[in-house]
């Protein structure tokens, strides 16, 4: 518990306080032998007092504080006699002050009487600080208290030789200054070496800085990325000190350093040579207070722009109100149809368009309850509708439900239809979102036949439907463009274009699963294989290479591939997803097959040394692995024989053959196709953006924000910053100039991929008000972000926002933000998924839960379901979905499946990081942000301390209510409001280090009743930045901008970086894939508009396609001819609910494994059925 000045302490603290200033020891004679009982470290620890000595009662100087005036009149003649001679004397006069401790002023509001550090003097706000200690010259010493001095000097500046600074700082008080004396830096006081000792680090960092940008010419923040160092060891590589001093920091990369510490870097720099050192370019790129590497764009939009399209959706919204509707120039208008036509999308928009409602299509007949005579003219390929199941769970109206008919077959003196059922935009995840195409209808993959088969005399009439429908607008009659994906087993509650395959169902081709095993993987490839884990007591993933596939037995053989922690579990530092080659090999069942992973071999300095290629560097993120090899492409082992002579070759124990280890993907390796060129909008920090680039398949050229230092952080980080456009701005003006046309802006066909972390304040739970005007204009946002996809047609458009999102809104709380979104998309076109991500399943240590749209156009591969690889924590709930469809199934549902690893924890995240204690010195030398964002006040500091630290997880309120406060915590405890005083009340709490951090957000209030579990586990401190990095997925050397309240919210405004990642990894898989499907490919054509295509741009224009673009569009019953088969035995026909895909009778033991294995189990059971 830390100390604090005032009343007299109580006898156990006063005896704490002894003995902590106390320099005697106390002798073995006169204690007695005691028991030693041996524990386990607790990790506790007792932290330095805040105050200096002379603050406690009870405390004696070592000597009568002396006058400082008249210390200086004795102190001058002693200096005068000891440099007598006029060759000996320095250039100044000077005392030397030991013992010192330096610390704030009592006459402040916050901190007062504290320690501090000296690198924040004349920038923390406090512009004046207190020293104690003694000053001397020889043996005449005097003792001062409460000094307070201004000016802090250090000499060296220039002289590169010069690297000696313990003698060389120098402070000068108000009364030395007037005597022309200085008092020269020396042993610090025991209380103040904590504080004292990471100052002479930086103040050396801060000296070879100066003389860096002395000697340099246009020096930038990428050169401390570096060059800073190879320059230091040009100049002091043979010096004992230098290699001690840049040892302890341990870093290669300055930048960091620089960042954290620009106020006192600059505030030395202004004092030496301001005019030379500070027209460098790095202050424009770090200094939070003058920042202006990036042109801040004049705010001019008061509303949120939007397109046409745009505000025809999201006009009705309960933010309507904050939306401006503006037009496209015609040269932009022409530029925006012709990259839609190319990619496939709805080609225009045609305002005042009135679609004509599906009810009106149909004829009175049909919408009658009680149908006349069946039709009996229906064939393969017709669309029929059907009366609608008023009493399932779809909740439907009278409106008939259509079906396309797949087959005819007879069944006695009966006719059965084999089905696909046709979905309204009601019956999808739009539900009741507007929609502008009402006469538009979405193929399933739900069917009903077989035994679900309908009777003929359900159909009730024969529609006409034009299929692959290429211009909504020019479609009068019902059209299918899109199928609707609805495998609740897989959560794939999607839109994707409609394809050939997608006119018969799935449910009648059965292939076994050892063949479709067998069609998926080779023999050479790497698979995550489900095995029993003791340590875990469940199943777990792990990694193997396929050898041969048994037909016989119809099982597989696999070769091991241990895990080294596992192998070797005395070696230290060993990555989680390093493997070790195997000789070993056995066979499996194929449903233990679950997955591809890519194993890659690296070469044991690549990893000592950090220089994987990510994401093999991740410990395991997106299945990736790693074997540490002296020959990187040799397959070696300890057996007999060695590979031959290409080292391609392995033989087993029993000297059979085996093959060659297929590796996984080579991100040095240069892509088949460009990089999608990427555009971040609200880019932040950049995490999402470079999270999604480092999938290896986007280069991001354009960023927009408004927040000036989130954007100048994001430019910290790119590797070549000049390739990048920056718009320091509103999103609303960036759109309103683009739409105008202006040429310093991204332009329709420059733009591939948008990523969007639109602002979540406008959605999130946390805000009081969701109807205010900020939060309205916050939650329009999602409307411009629709409007920068329906200006820029990107390939791929990916959107992330709080999964409150997809709640009800607005005042009735019938407004669903999520589901207009995705109908704003389906109906320009793209095809749509939509993904809830937990940070935690894939290897992120915080308790971070987001939705994520994806856009992709037609003909892209749609993206792959996100695997998890990490596991769910076992206290953290599962039930947890992104909403409801109109049947009433969940979707966007949070998956609990088998995973290589387990969840990473904060204690794993963080082991390396140093222990900060109360962090009152908020100077980290290895960790530069290792700090807390708010210097909290000594009575909030003493709350934090009396937290116990076991069990994990207390708070304060927890204390209280088991007796285990007094004094002011106790009171404190007292006066709080309901909320903070709720047994469940996280105010003061500490965070659980074996579960996960709380989600960073941009503010960490310790006090909060709600969200007030910030603090460490251990230490008697609040998290610090450091620590908020970590659990966001930055890397340690990346660059924030701003201090350190600054640097947390752009912390706390980001997209977790792992997640992001991992959508990277699936883009770059779907884009590479489209390049050598010739079917399905994109062509990559330039845009450039020609002179012939801006003439004649008016409402009238029809926007068809032209004949290379489109084929002519189908109507009526094209697909299929009559088929007319015997049908199976089929009994008590009834029209099914439009949602079921087979029927199986299962027993109570398969039940359980459907429950436990999902789809898996689903396969064995129709393995075993179809073979017996």
């Amino acid at each position: 518990m830390e100390m604090q000045p005032g009343p007299e302490p109580s006898p156990a603290s006063a005896t704490a306080e002894a003995d902590y200033f106390s320099n005697s020891e106390i002798s073995k004679d006169e204690t007695q032998p005691v028991q030693v009982i041996r524990r386990e470290a607790s990790g506790v620890t007792m932290p330095g007092p805040a105050y200096p000595r002379s603050a406690y009662q009870g405390w004696k100087p070592p000597t009568e504080p002396t006058i400082e005036a008249q210390a200086i009149a004795e102190l001058r003649t002693a200096f005068a006699r000891k440099y007598h001679d006029d060759d000996d004397r320095p250039g100044y006069t000077f005392f030397h002050l030991d013992d010192f401790t330096i610390y704030r002023p009592n006459n402040i509001s916050y901190h007062e009487g504290e320690l501090v550090s000296l690198h924040l003097l004349s920038q923390d706000r406090y512009p004046e600080f207190v020293l104690n200690g003694t000053l001397s010259v020889d043996d005449q010493q005097f003792y001062l208290q409460a000094v307070p001095f201004r000016i802090l000097a250090i000499e060296g500046y220039g002289e590169i030789e010069d690297t000696q600074l313990e003698n060389q700082m120098c402070i000068q008080s108000r009364i030395g200054g007037k005597q022309h004396v200085w008092y020269q830096l020396g042993r610090p006081a025991p209380e103040y070496q904590r504080f004292y000792q990471p100052f002479l680090w930086l103040a050396r960092f801060t000296k070879h800085f100066v003389d860096y940008l002395l000697e340099g010419k246009h020096i930038t923040l990428a050169h401390f990325q570096g060059r800073f160092l190879l320059w230091l060891k040009a100049q002091y590589s043979d010096e004992t000190s230098f290699r001690a001093w840049i040892s302890v920091a341990g870093l290669e990369d300055f930048r960091t350093t620089v960042a954290a510490n620009v106020g006192f870097l600059r505030k030395e720099c202004h004092g030496v040579d301001p005019g030379r050192l500070l027209h460098h370019p790095i202050w424009g790129e770090v200094d939070p207070l003058r920042l202006a590497a990036i042109r801040e764009r004049h705010h001019i939009e008061q509303h949120t722009v939007v397109t046409p399209y745009a505000y025809e959706c999201f006009k009705s919204m309960y933010f309507g109100d904050q939306l401006a509707e503006r037009n496209m120039a015609l040269e932009m208008l022409s530029k925006v149809k012709k990259r839609k036509r190319r990619l496939r999308l709805t080609p225009r928009y045609l305002p005042q368009h009135e679609s004509t409602a599906v009810s009106s299509l149909l004829t009175p007949t049909s919408m009658a309850r009680d149908s006349p005579e069946p039709l009996v003219d229906v064939s393969a390929g017709d669309v029929v509708c059907v009366h609608p199941d008023l009493g399932s769970k779809w909740g439907s109206d009278s409106t008939p439900w259509f079906v396309y008919v797949q087959r005819v077959r007879a069944h006695g003196d009966r006719t059965l239809l084999d089905v696909l059922w046709l979905y309204e935009p009601k019956d999808t995840t739009m539900g009741k979102a507007y929609y502008p195409f009402k006469n538009e209808l979405f193929m399933s993959d739900n069917c009903s036949c077989g035994r679900e088969a309908l009777d003929l005399e359900c159909a009730i009439e024969k529609l006409d439907v034009s299929w692959f429908a290429k211009d909504p607008y020019a479609e009068t009659g019902l059209f299918v463009r899109q199928k609707f994906r609805t495998v609740h087993q897989e959560d794939t509650y999607d839109f994707v274009a409609l394809q050939e395959p997608d006119f018969a169902c799935k449910c009648q081709e059965h292939v076994p699963i050892f063949e479709e095993c067998r069609a998926k993987h080779a023999i050479g490839d790497t698979v995550l294989v489900r095995e029993w884990s003791g340590d875990r007591g469940e199943d777990r993933l792990q990694a193997a290479q396929i050898v041969r596939f048994n037909t016989a037995k119809r099982r597989i053989q696999l070769r091991r591939l241990f895990r080294r922690s596992e192998v070797d579990p005395k070696t230290r530092n060993v990555r989680p997803n390093e493997l070790v080659l195997s000789p070993e090999t056995y066979d499996e069942s194929c449903d233990k097959i679950i997955r591809k992973c890519h194993v890659r071999f690296f070469s044991p300095v690549s990893v000592e040394q950090g220089r994987l290629a990510t994401p093999y560097d991740l410990d395991g993120l997106g299945d990736f692995y790693i074997i540490v090899s002296p020959e990187p492409r040799a397959t070696l082992v300890d057996t007999l024989p060695l590979p031959d002579d290409n080292g391609e070759l392995l033989y087993d124990a029993n000297n059979s053959l085996l093959p060659q280890l297929h590796q996984g993907w080579n991100p040095e390796d240069a892509p088949p196709r460009a990089k999608l060129k990427g555009m971040g909008i609200f880019c932040g920090g950049g995490t999402f953006d470079r999270g999604l680039e480092e999938g290896g398949g986007i280069d991001f050229r354009y960023a927009v924000d408004w927040a000036e230092h989130a954007l100048h952080s994001h430019r910290a980080n790119v590797a070549n910053p000049d390739r990048v456009t920056y718009f320091l701005g509103s999103v609303n003006d960036c759109l309103a100039d683009a739409m105008r046309g202006n040429r310093h802006v991204a332009l329709p066909g420059q733009v591939q991929l948008i990523s969007a972390g639109s602002p979540c304040p406008g959605f999130s739970r946390l805000q009081t008000n969701m109807l205010s005007d900020d939060s309205r204009r916050n939650a329009s946002m999602v409307a411009s972000v629709v409007a920068f996809v329906d200006f820029y047609v990107p390939e791929y458009f990916v959107l992330e926002n709080v999964v409150s999102m997809t709640s009800g809104m607005g005042r009735n709380k019938d407004e669903n933000v999520f589901s207009q979104i995705i109908a704003a998309l389906v109906g320009l076109g793209y095809q749509v998924q939509q993904f809830l991500m937990d940070a935690w399943s894939y290897g992120s240590s915080q308790q971070r839960s987001r939705v994520f749209i994806i856009a992709s156009a037609a003909g892209l591969p749609p993206l792959k379901q996100p695997q998890h690889s990490h596991a769910h924590p076992t206290d953290e709930p599962v039930g947890r979905a992104l909403g409801k469809s109109t049947n009433g199934l969940s979707f966007g549902n949070r998956r609990n499946c088998f995973t290589p690893f387990e969840h990473v924890n904060p204690r794993a995240a963080t082991f390396d990081l140093p222990n900060l204690d109360d962090a009152q010195v908020q100077l980290c030398v290895t960790h530069p942000d290792h700090r807390t964002a708010i210097n909290e006040p000594a009575v909030n500091r003493t709350r934090m301390a009396v937290v116990p630290t076991r069990p994990h997880g207390m708070g304060l309120m927890q204390a209280k209510r088991k007796g285990l406060l007094r004094g002011e915590p106790s009171n404190h405890c007292d006066k709080v409001n309901h909320i903070r005083r709720m047994a469940t009340s996280r105010m003061y709490s500490r965070v659980y280090p074996k579960f996960l951090f709380p989600t960073i957000i941009t503010r960490m209030a310790v006090s909060d009743g709600i969200n007030g579990r910030w603090l460490h586990w251990d230490q008697p401190r609040a998290l610090t930045v450091m620590e908020a990095r970590r659990a966001q997925g930055y890397l340690d050397h990346e660059v924030l901008v701003g201090n350190a309240a600054q640097q947390l919210k752009i912390v706390g405004n980001s997209v977790d970086r792992k997640v992001a990642l991992v959508l990277g990894l699936l883009l770059r898989e779907s884009w590479m894939e489209s390049h050598t499907d010739s079917e399905s490919a994109i062509a990559e054509v330039d845009d450039q508009v020609d002179d012939g295509h801006q003439a004649n741009l008016g409402q009238a224009d029809t926007g068809i396609q032209p004949d290379e673009y489109m084929d002519d569009p189908v109507a009526g019953p094209s697909h299929g001819h009559r088929q007319t088969a015997p049908a199976d035995d089929v009994e008590n026909l009834t029209i099914d609910n439009r949602t079921a895909k087979i029927a199986l009778q299962l027993t109570a033991e398969e039940i359980e494994a459907v429950k436990r294995d999902h789809f898996k189990a689903i396969r064995r059971i129709m393995d075993a059925r179809a073979q017996s």
